[in-house]
């Protein structure tokens, strides 16, 4: 049989068995000969790259590509060649090899010119933004972002028009220039305004809104968020609807307008619970408490309040809940309730001072110091024991040594360890893509008032050492706990291209481990801890701080974003952000949860984990 149609078969055969497809590919690959056309082997190689590429086999994914380009090149196929330079390039910014993306995309670039492939040209340099955007190298980013533009416009290409200046709207908002932002955003915003696309006009009214309010340009701002009210109601778009009500109950909050603040918020409690959205309804009696409050108005104050509150148990120790607190300790301060206010300002004190992860464990810094001075113990054991004790005083030094750097290892990476005791002293090192895991006990406030200290700690410690056996098993390592909160990263120090899979599969078994002890402990009468999983994806600082007490951790806005997840989530649910989501949806099926409101970080699509994507191979 002919090549071009045993091709046609292998593509045929794709949509229906990929394992069966993968296997004749392989087969045909194997027995090609010289004469074959170049062009029919560029194109199957091109395949057997493509298929691996959607498995996430990176490594003979880019191995078929080479071939492929190869073959094309031999074919003289200038623009398939540089459709695998690309797709090279995308391997490269999925595994956060960025600078071998942008050699890539470089090199395609130059092949596109040659050929005047404006559409594909633009699409590259869209590409090579993201790239610069994520290497925070925003002026780089903005100028290639500039370059799709200039093609765009070129090809009357409005819609693509649209989405660029958006992303360039982005660019400089994220470094602070409002000004900017904002000519972007309604330049993109003419080319929507008479599109049905109600959703992007939405989104791009709600930006300028943001901007105009940072900017002070406050009544401008309110006409632009009623703007987006009116579009939203129209079209039932409850998320843009609940988005812009809250933002103009925060502006009128601000300005002390408390009663039009309220009832901007009831709005917001009204879209939120015809979404049965328990995220977005404990903010809005939260918003609404503050203002009863101000108002004077106590006793609707302390509806609301507790209201929120009672939702907020599954989400402890974030920013809402401490201010809950503390709101409701100057309420019953109001109300001469000094018990109740005393006790609500006590759990805000001990809520912020969790939230500030003011628990700094010391043992890495007396393990640092036994090194230190294991040397000089041993001189001094020497001198004392003499000849007679030398041989067991040393091997009991050994022994000791051996057992502290085994503690050692135990606590921090392996890499990291041997630095510590080389250097005294590790260098931080930025990380471009890992996943990040939170694990927090519901109601865990409340646990800690039934329970005696001795079983409240040993719950602890024995929920921990089954996730730290996880951990082990999945080559995740274990930044910390902060009193409930459980923090582990993968990707780390040894870069892992699959850790997003790695982390979700992990947090998938600390479920299904936790709900097999629980029910053993509920049988028994025994008391026991649910747990919410939050997991994001992005980019942290990693490394040793301090001089007294040293402790490795990680920084930036991934763990935050990671601790938003968690706090956003469900009992025995593993919420995921879009960009874990995006890195994983191949291998689990994800429940989509829509856009839900995160503190300080404004509403964020969410996705909770359902289970493993099962791929037939017969």
């Amino acid at each position: 049989m002919e090549l071009g149609k045993e091709i046609e078969i292998i593509k045929s055969l794709l949509k229906e068995d990929k394992q069966k497809a993968i296997s004749l590919a392989l087969d045909i690959s194997t027995r090609l000969k010289g004469s074959e056309s170049p062009t029919n082997k560029g194109e199957l190689f091109h395949i057997l790259g493509a298929t691996y590429h959607d498995m996430e086999i990176f490594p003979k994914a880019l191995s078929w590509y080479s071939q492929s380009i190869e073959a094309y090149k031999e074919a003289q196929e200038r623009a398939n060649e540089a459709k695998i330079l690309n797709e090279i390039g995308v391997i490269n910014v999925e595994t956060a090899r960025y600078a071998e993306a942008l050699s890539y995309f470089e090199k395609a670039l130059e092949i596109k010119k040659e050929l005047g492939d404006k559409q594909s040209l633009s699409a590259t340099y869209e590409n090579m933004a993201v790239v610069y955007k994520r290497q925070l190298n925003y002026p780089k980013a903005i100028a290639a972002f500039y370059e799709s533009l200039n093609i765009s416009e070129g090809l009357d290409d409005y819609n693509r028009m649209a989405t660029t200046y958006l992303n360039i709207g982005n660019t400089h908002f994220v470094q602070g220039d409002e000004q900017s932002a904002l000519k972007m955003f309604e330049q993109a915003l003419a080319l929507k305004k008479d599109s049905n696309d109600f959703q992007r006009i939405v989104q791009l009214r709600n930006n300028i809104a943001v901007c105009l309010q940072k900017m002070g340009r406050i009544d401008e701002a309110i006409t632009n968020y009623k703007e987006c009210i009116t579009i939203s109601q129209a079209n039932n778009y409850l998320s843009g609807l609940r988005s812009a009500n809250n933002n103009l109950g925060e502006i009128y909050f601000e300005q002390k307008n408390y009663e039009e603040a309220i009832q901007y918020f009831k709005i917001c409690l009204d879209t939120a619970t015809t979404a049965n959205s328990i995220a977005d309804l404990k903010v809005a009696e939260q918003n609404l408490g503050f203002a009863e409050l101000e108002l004077g108005n106590l006793e609707q104050a302390e509806k609301y309040l507790l209201s929120s509150l009672q939702k907020f148990t599954d989400t402890e120790h974030t920013q809402g809940l401490y201010e809950l607190h503390l709101y409701l300790s100057k309420l019953y301060e109001k109300k001469n309730d000094l018990p109740k206010a005393l006790d609500h300002f006590r759990l805000y004190d001990e809520l912020k001072a969790k939230q500030l992860n003011k628990d700094n464990s010391s043992i890495i810094h007396e393990l640092k110091t036994k090194y230190e001075v294991d040397k000089k113990e041993k001189e001094n054991e020497i001198n004392r024991l003499r000849n007679i004790e030398l041989k067991d005083a040393l091997e009991d030094l050994t022994i000791e040594k051996r057992r502290s750097e085994k503690l050692l290892l135990n606590i921090l990476p392996e890499e990291i360890a041997y630095e510590l005791k080389r250097n005294g002293k590790v260098k931080a090192q930025y990380f471009e893509s890992v996943s990040v895991l939170f694990a927090d006990i519901k109601s865990f406030t409340k646990h800690s008032e039934a329970l005696s200290p001795d079983i409240l700690v040993g719950l602890l410690d024995f929920y921990f050492q089954l996730f730290d056996n996880i951990m082990q098993q999945h080559d995740i390592e274990k930044i910390k706990t902060i009193g409930d909160a459980y923090l582990c990263v993968c990707g780390l120090p040894n870069i892992n291209e699959a850790h997003a899979v790695q982390m979700v599969s992990a947090a998938m078994e600390m479920q299904k481990t936790i709900v097999a002890e629980n029910e053993k402990k509920k049988a028994n009468g025994l008391p026991f801890f649910e747990f919410r999983f939050g997991i994001h994806s992005g980019a942290v600082i990693a490394g040793i701080v301090g001089r007294t007490k040293f402790e490795y951790d990680i920084w930036g806005d991934t763990v935050n974003t990671a601790a938003r997840m968690e706090q956003s989530g469900e009992v025995n649910q593993i919420n995921i952000s879009a960009t874990t989501f995006e890195l994983v949806k191949e291998k689990f099926r994800c429940t989509p949860r829509g856009k839900i409101q995160a503190k300080n970080k404004g509403e964020m699509e969410m996705y909770f984990v359902e289970g493993q994507i099962i791929t037939s191979t017969s």
